[in-house]
């Protein structure tokens, strides 16, 4: 009996539905879908002309293989673009199997490439305008769409991924990526409300004396700072585990311009010192040397009482996001970089110090079908 119209369409439908299932995403690093993270790139697409390749630890995002049909990038939170998008032309994307390891990339481009390249993208990548950044990553909507799916299999070494900006190399970078490197993360987002005298209350995160990413994990103690810059007004500092989204505007209740972005737990009053560039102070937070707090997220805000501000009187800071990380976990990507996408030699991406290198890279997202 031959196969009636109905029939048809629901096989139709069938094989269909099973496309749309075998389509996933795999973001890289795994937890760059939890916050925003430490670092930003002006590479790739911050220039017109420029070389980048990234270097994928195979073993970190499948077990087997992967048809691989897109690449998507997102925008640094703290840096991003506001208000206009832009275009970079002639962009090609080529894929390879390569036998280098991670912490043995080279800086010279043709040293990277062992296997066959195969071209997936030629054409013009926008880069969209984003607003002010919210609790959260900004959305992966920097998307390359390949021309032809590429087939990865992890028996045949690590993936690269090369692309080249074929444009003239001048200018510094105007768009910003979001980045990565091993540990946790401390970001700002928000705005900090208006002070009558023109001070400016600020929040930032530090692991003593500097922010080191690593040490926003199980075990070490995360410090909160306020800073002013004129005067010293009494204040808390809140904390919580979950952010607000949207902010709440206190414009309702007498405060313009200021906005709640955290849902507070826990306070800690204000002991303000003075030191020379005006006056700051600080609540440590120890975390406990468990591995169970891996992943989550902590959020801070700074208050101030000033009657003189609003009808409210209080005053308060941007936000902080704070991603607890593995102290001892290995990054599974590596970058280099050039600014002349003709040159044979880039830098590699190295966000620690000459005793202590920290290799970093942009936050991907690969689409495909992973197996």
């Amino acid at each position: 009996m031959p196969p009636t119209p109905w029939s048809l369409l629901l096989v139709a439908h069938a094989a269909l539905g099973s496309q749309l299932v075998a389509q996933a995403f795999q973001p890289l690093p795994a937890f760059v879908d939890v916050a925003d993270s430490n670092q930003s790139l002006g590479l790739p697409f911050g220039k017109p002309g420029f070389r980048t390749q990234i270097l994928v630890d195979a073993a970190s995002f499948t077990l087997t293989g992967a048809t691989l049909n897109s690449i998507s990038f997102r925008a640094d939170r703290w840096l991003a673009p506001p208000t206009t998008s832009t275009q970079v032309p002639n962009v090609t994307v080529e894929l390879s199997h390569t036998n280098k390891l991670l912490g043995a990339l080279s800086a010279t481009f043709a040293n990277n490439i062992t296997g066959t390249a195969t071209t997936v993208f030629q054409g013009t990548v926008t880069l969209p305008a984003q607003g002010i950044g919210g609790a959260g990553p900004l959305p992966w909507n920097i998307v390359i769409q390949f021309s032809q799916p590429y087939a990865f299999t992890t028996s045949q070494g690590n993936l690269l991924i090369d692309i080249v900006g074929n444009n003239p190399a001048a200018g510094t970078p105007n768009y910003h990526l979001d980045a990565v490197q091993a540990g946790g993360a401390a970001t700002q987002f928000g705005v900090s409300g208006q002070h009558p005298s023109f001070d400016n209350l600020l929040l930032y995160v530090s692991t003593g004396v500097d922010l080191v990413p690593r040490l926003i994990s199980p075990g070490n103690t995360i410090d909160f700072t306020s800073t002013l810059f004129f005067s010293a007004s009494p204040g808390l500092l809140a904390l919580g585990t979950a952010a607000l989204t949207p902010p709440v505007d206190l414009s309702v209740l007498g405060a313009p311009t200021n906005f709640l972005y955290m849902d507070p737990i826990v306070f800690a009053t204000h002991n303000w010192m003075q030191h020379f560039i005006g006056w700051m102070t600080t609540s440590s937070l120890p975390l406990p040397n468990s591995t169970t707090l891996i992943g989550a997220t902590i959020y801070g805000q700074s208050v101030i009482l000033v009657p003189a501000a609003n009808p409210l009187g209080l005053i308060l800071s941007h936000a902080v996001e704070v991603r607890i990380g593995d102290e001892f976990e290995a990054l599974p990507l590596q970058q280099v970089d050039s600014t002349n996408p003709a040159s044979a030699t880039g830098v590699l991406v190295d966000f620690g110090t000459p005793a202590q290198p920290e290799r970093g890279a942009v936050a991907i997202r690969l689409g495909g079908a992973f197996f």
